[in-house]
């Protein structure tokens, strides 16, 4: 029994350049059909059983269906970690690795690290990984995220400390102790969901997108009090139609040296404070 890429190809054609479906069907066909995928590089067609089939058909049909690939495959690349991800959490973004490759580059040593809305634990594992003598904290308002993020704690063999905490009311709860703090909270607001993707708008979780449009940066600032009063280093990931008044809010609270990085499309994505 034979399962085709121009299957997927004639499928796909006008969701995906030929070049990322050929990648697609690669990385589904080896997960399924336990191939290397260096030994699927030249090939179209490949022999399957009828339940390897299957699973192809069902990847191609949740693909049609808009699903992001991330999550038909199951699991995505950060910072050089191999991590699972679902419906339970955002998918990590290029952007949230530059974050990390910035308190790395900063920041030569970190005693206690605390991630406030971890998700897929990617932020957290990734500065473990990073700082393997660092006690790690990470925490979640949803019981989801964290059995994905104890899932890649435990395949990457990375210890993080994870606790179920909303990050408006139960930081408190929390040690104060950490050197360090970097959150990546919901920052979007309503308003600009006329210009997002649609896959992101129906197949991410909206509860890790969001802020309220009347105070977009109400976790920011939950998340900055905690700092402050841990005497901690905070990093963010930031909008950046938000970064100025990110930025007023950190000095307003008392920070008093506060610096904004630019992403590598050129925007303000990022703030550090102390």
């Amino acid at each position: 029994m034979k399962t085709s890429l121009i299957l997927y190809k004639n499928s796909l054609n006008s969701k995906y350049t030929a070049h990322e479906i050929s990648l697609m069907f690669r990385e589904l066909a080896s997960k399924h059909c336990d191939i290397p995928i260096q030994k699927l590089y030249f090939l179209e067609d490949i022999v399957c059983t009828e339940q390897q089939k299957h699973l192809l058909q069902n990847d191609l049909d949740r693909l049609c269906a808009g699903e992001p690939f991330q999550y038909v495959l199951g699991y995505t690349e950060f910072c050089g970690l191999k991590l699972n991800v679902d419906e339970n959490v955002l998918i990590p973004r290029q952007e949230t690795s530059e974050l990390i490759e910035w308190i790395a580059r900063s920041e030569e040593k970190v005693g206690k690290i605390l991630d406030v809305g971890t998700g897929s634990g990617c932020i957290a594992l990734a500065l473990k990984k990073q700082y393997p003598e660092a006690e790690v904290w990470a925490v979640d308002k949803s019981a989801g995220a964290l059995q994905v993020a104890s899932k890649n704690a435990d395949e990457t063999a990375l210890f993080v400390n994870f606790k179920q905490a909303d990050m408006l009311t139960g930081l408190c709860e929390l040690p104060t102790d950490f050197d360090l703090v970097v959150s990546n909270p919901p920052y979007i607001m309503p308003s600009e969901k006329v210009d997002m993707p649609e896959d992101v708008l129906t197949f991410e979780p909206h509860m890790a997108l969001f802020a309220p449009e009347e105070d977009p940066l109400v976790y920011y600032r939950a998340v900055a009090e905690f700092a402050f009063k841990c005497s901690a280093a905070v990093y963010f990931e930031i909008n950046p139609l938000l970064s100025s008044q990110t930025c007023d809010m950190l000095l307003d609270l008392g920070f008093s040296e506060i610096e904004i990085k630019k992403d590598i499309s050129k925007k303000p994505r990022m703030i550090w404070a102390k």
